[in-house]
């Protein structure tokens, strides 16, 4: 058994189960060495049993790679270890975030998503945000482990009708709030069941506020201001799947735009998805009922690699209304499923004008072919 950087030790035990035909089996349980765990570390260990023949018989679990002159003198560990995880506190219920409470941010060292990610849930969690927080993008969301009955959910919202800012210029590959096979996360500017009191902002011009990626499924981002100055990418990334994909996301009735505290900074697309095709797609989007504001490349770009079957894209609105015009060609929304994708819906939505629903002034663009 061994925490790195510590190595797998064997103690001598006697066996405590039925004797081989050839004599009492002896068996080696193992004992970490090379310091104490902690929370998040992750202990692997294997099992050698020898018998008391003249010429031992020895056997491992797992078997693959592993090899010992005696139950005592290692030559080689498995290959793959049996392993699990020292987990920290237990979380469930309701949790503010804020100054002078037990988290004082979501990403930040010490904050909700390290907690979670070094713990476990034990039921629902809802996180009620109290302030505005600089988010620094330390820690992405993992999925979590989980005791008792399982499949609960994260719920992030803000608590009181008055807009919380989380805000960062974080440059760490996947920007500010990153969704690393988190599943069942649910962000929601509501508070009571209606109003947008959420505004994410991520100031740094090459990467997003929000990836989905590495099978994050059932993840909310719903009812939010979400700001961005990516100038490559998008303000919401829906990335690469390792297993399943990234699948039932939905992106609900969001305003989504460049940022409102400088005038300089475009914004290159608003949701963004293109995998290499050698990752999973993913499948069951739901995108409707947001707003994207001045994009100067896409106000959607999801590409044939990304796409799985059964996207819904509906009742979005797409406008222009900054004071410097585009000089590139802009499409409102870039679909392109690839083969075999099937069983997708793209209805309903408004693209132009300088307010949502095609509203107010033609939308004017300074590209010239």
């Amino acid at each position: 058994m061994s925490r790195p950087p510590g190595t797998f030790t064997a103690p001598l035990a006697p066996f405590r189960g039925e004797p081989s035909p050839v004599g009492t089996t002896r068996s080696s349980p193992s004992r970490i060495v090379g310091g104490t765990p902690s929370n998040g570390d992750v202990i692997k260990y294997y099992i050698v049993a020898q018998d008391q023949a003249t010429a031992a018989n020895l056997w491992y679990t797992p078997f693959a790679g592993a090899s010992h002159s005696d139950v005592n003198t290692q030559n080689s560990a498995p290959t793959t270890p049996n392993s699990y995880t020292i987990s920290g506190a237990s979380l469930a219920g309701s949790y503010i975030i804020g100054p002078g409470q037990t988290y004082t941010s979501l990403t930040n060292a010490g904050g909700l998503f390290e907690a979670i990610n070094n713990g476990a849930l034990s039921g629902d969690l809802v996180a009620s945000i109290a302030t505005d927080i600089n988010e620094l993008g330390l820690n992405a969301l993992n999925q979590w482990s989980e005791t008792g009955t399982g499949g609960y959910t994260l719920t992030i919202q803000p608590d009181a009708a008055s807009e919380r800012l989380l805000y960062g210029d974080v440059s760490i590959s996947g920007g500010m709030i990153r969704l690393n096979g988190a599943d069942r996360v649910r962000i929601d500017g509501r508070f009571s069941g209606s109003g947008r009191y959420f505004r994410f902002r991520n100031n740094n011009t090459a990467q997003p506020v929000f990836t989905l990626l590495n099978d994050a499924s059932a993840d909310t981002v719903r009812n939010c201001f979400i700001e961005s100055g990516c100038t490559s990418t998008g303000a919401i990334v829906i990335g690469a799947g390792v297993t399943t994909g990234n699948d039932n996301t939905v992106i609900a009735q969001n305003v989504i735009r460049d940022r409102t505290d400088i005038t300089t900074t475009p914004l290159y697309a608003g949701i963004y998805s293109n995998i290499a095709s050698t990752s999973y797609a993913s499948a069951g989007a739901t995108i409707s009922d947001n707003e994207i504001v001045n994009p100067t490349s896409y106000g959607m770009y999801l590409n044939s690699t990304s796409i799985g079957d059964a996207w819904s894209i509906t009742g979005n609105s797409v406008y222009f209304n900054h004071p410097t015009l585009s000089s590139l060609a802009i499409a409102g929304i870039w679909f392109a499923p690839g083969i075999g994708a099937n069983g997708h819906t793209v209805s309903g939505n408004a693209i132009g004008g300088n307010a949502a629903n095609c509203g107010g002034t033609v939308w004017t663009n300074a590209y010239t072919s």
